[in-house]
Parts: C-alpha cells; sequence; structure tokens
C-alpha cells in the first residue's frame, strides 16, 4: 500500500534532501532490513534520525549517501560529503518538514515493534478452564465432586455419607483429598445427628 506521507522531501536550497524509503519498505513492504542494530536503538523521535538518509538530487532522480538525518548535526561527518552545502543542510534539517519525516520514521519503527510483540506472545500455557476443573485449573478434576455429581439425587445419612466417601479409595480417591475438601469434617460433627444429605447438598458444600 503507498504511502499516505513523503518519502523523500527536497532542502528549499541545494541538492539535497532526505528519504525514509529505505525504512519504509522494511516496515510496510517486507523488505530486506537495512539498518541491522540500529532499529533495537531507536527509543525516541530525535533517535529516529539514524533511520533517515541524507540524500542527492540530480536529474535522474536521485542517490543516497552515506549520511543520515543525524549525522547532518555534525559538520565534522557532513562536510566532508556535502562540502559548503554541510552547513545549510544542517539548518535545513532543523526546518518543520524535515522534522515531520523524522517524526514518520518514529512512526515506522513503533509500528514494527508492534507488529513484533503480537508475533511474540506467547501460547497459553494451559488452555482455557472448562466449567467443571477444578479450582479453574484446566485438566484438574476432583473424584469427590465427580462422584457427588453423578449422584446429586442420592439421600443418605451424614455416618453413612461418610463410610462412602472413605470407601472411594478403592477407586482411586485419594485421601488428602477427602481431607482437603472439607466434607468430613461436616460429615463427623452431623453423624450423631442422623442429619440427611443429598449428594447434591454436598456438592454445594464442597470447600478446597
Amino acid at each position: 500500500m503507498p504511502s499516505s506521507k513523503p518519502l523523500e522531501i527536497h532542502f528549499p536550497r541545494g541538492q539535497f534532501g532526505l528519504s525514509v524509503r529505505r525504512l519504509y519498505e522494511h516496515v510496510e513492504l517486507r523488505q530486506r532490513n537495512p539498518f541491522a542494530a540500529l532499529l533495537g536503538k531507536v527509543t525516541t523521535a530525535s533517535d529516529a534520525g539514524a533511520l533517515v538518509d541524507v540524500i542527492e538530487f540530480d536529474s535522474l532522480g536521485y542517490r543516497r549517501l552515506a549520511l543520515s538525518m543525524r549525522d547532518l548535526a555534525d559538520l565534522r561527518i557532513s562536510e566532508p560529503l556535502l562540502g559548503d552545502a554541510a552547513f545549510a543542510a544542517r539548518e535545513s534539517a532543523k526546518r518543520l518538514e524535515a522534522r515531520l519525516m523524522r517524526a514518520h520514521a518514529f512512526d515506522l519503527v513503533l509500528n514494527l515493534n508492534r507488529r513484533r510483540a503480537a508475533r511474540s506472545v506467547p501460547e497459553p500455557f494451559l488452555p482455557a478452564p472448562a466449567a467443571e476443573d477444578l479450582l479453574g485449573v484446566p485438566g484438574l478434576h476432583s473424584r469427590v465432586r465427580g462422584y457427588l455429581a453423578e449422584n446429586e439425587r442420592t439421600r443418605r445419612e451424614a455416618r453413612q455419607w461418610l463410610a462412602t466417601l472413605r470407601n472411594l479409595s478403592v477407586r482411586g480417591l485419594r485421601v488428602d483429598e477427602l481431607q482437603h475438601c472439607g466434607l468430613t469434617t461436616l460429615l463427623e460433627t452431623c453423624a450423631d445427628e442422623r442429619r440427611v444429605f443429598t449428594g447434591r447438598d454436598l456438592l454445594q458444600a464442597i470447600d478446597f
């Protein structure tokens, strides 16, 4: 998709200007990364000046120079390539249109970082829990809960339920599960009262 913002600008004086085309083509068109480690160092709009190329216009178009917009601030770097035009180029890089191009470069870097972050989101360690998963942990099930769910309408006295649940150990019920579900204490407390519970009553009373 073509850019809605200019990818090149021509300085008002002289044959030089700026281009963000290489960065745009890498970020938006998935072309080769021409900036290597520089991209990872861009954290502010000012940093993005290192990704904006200085270009020289001619009758055929323009050519890229071995300079960045950031380099123009240091005449010791820019003068060997731009000669007497180095000072004018430095001043032109302070103009609004040049700063907008640098801001465009920074926006491109942010878009690239967001895309990379989206690709790097890890898969969930566990799938989403189902309604029957104990404590909301996928794959964690309770044999006590399962048995009572199968026998919701069964009516028994507290001591009968206590014996029944303890006998579930032959079906794989762990002793610590029975201890931690809270039913042992409840049923032992009510055993002498000959109180009757349904399986549904006990299912609702489970408290891990």
